[in-house]
């Protein structure tokens, strides 16, 4: 029984996360590898565009890391965020790099997110001293 409720439970979630993903297409990764995390902040975003009446959306990824980030968590967080907009945009961003702005971007059809016309994707990095960093990764 726990694990047939599990199963059913990743549907359902599978279900919700996959609404704002168009169609695969070729060369893209398929919804088990698109980090779910990603995929449901985009859509808090467009949500609270919603809720705050406001017809444009904005999704916006802050990266503090260390002075130096050549670390290898660095380099597959953001190949899973250039993974997950690739998805989400139909390949309109396919890299998004500290500083850049991109959009706008419809929202898709029939997602609760009335009012909410198009939503602009970027990314910010704060860079960290190594004497006072956190352990993040």
């Amino acid at each position: 029984m726990g694990l047939h409720r599990a199963r059913v439970e990743v549907e359902a979630l599978q279900t919700l996360v996959a609404a704002p993903l168009p169609n695969r297409r070729d060369g893209q990764a398929p919804l088990s590898e698109v980090r779910y995390q990603l995929l449901t902040a985009v859509a808090g975003a467009w949500a609270f565009a919603a809720q705050s009446a406001a017809p444009v959306a904005v999704f916006v990824v802050h990266e503090f890391l260390p002075t130096e980030p050549d670390l290898p968590a660095v380099r597959e967080n953001e190949r899973d965020l250039n993974q997950a907009l690739a998805r989400i945009t139909r390949n309109g961003v396919t890299s998004l790099k500290p500083g850049d702005l991109a959009g706008p971007f419809e929202v898709p059809v029939g997602q609760a997110c009335p009012g909410v016309e198009e939503w602009y994707v970027g990314k910010c990095r704060t860079a960290i001293d190594v004497a006072t960093q956190i352990d993040l990764l």
